[in-house]
């Protein structure tokens, strides 16, 4: 019996263990570097969306907060 399978977030390793493992359905758990990744990614699209934002109102204020 499997209680819990770590892996990438890469799709094909979650589908090739749903479909090799059919009681893994809900027990995967991704490992935290790959998320701590993509959370990283999405801060920083919001970071330089704002930037640009407030860089075409005249405000420089968000410069440096990299």
């Amino acid at each position: 019996m499997i209680d819990v399978i770590a892996m990438d977030m890469h799709a094909p390793f979650i589908y090739s263990a749903a479909d090799y493992l059919d009681e893994v359905t809900g027990k995967i758990c991704i490992d935290r570097f790959h998320v701590a990744q993509m959370l990283a990614r999405v801060v920083d699209q919001v970071r330089r969306a704002e930037s640009k934002r407030l860089a075409a109102k005249g405000d420089s204020s968000p410069r440096g907060t990299r």
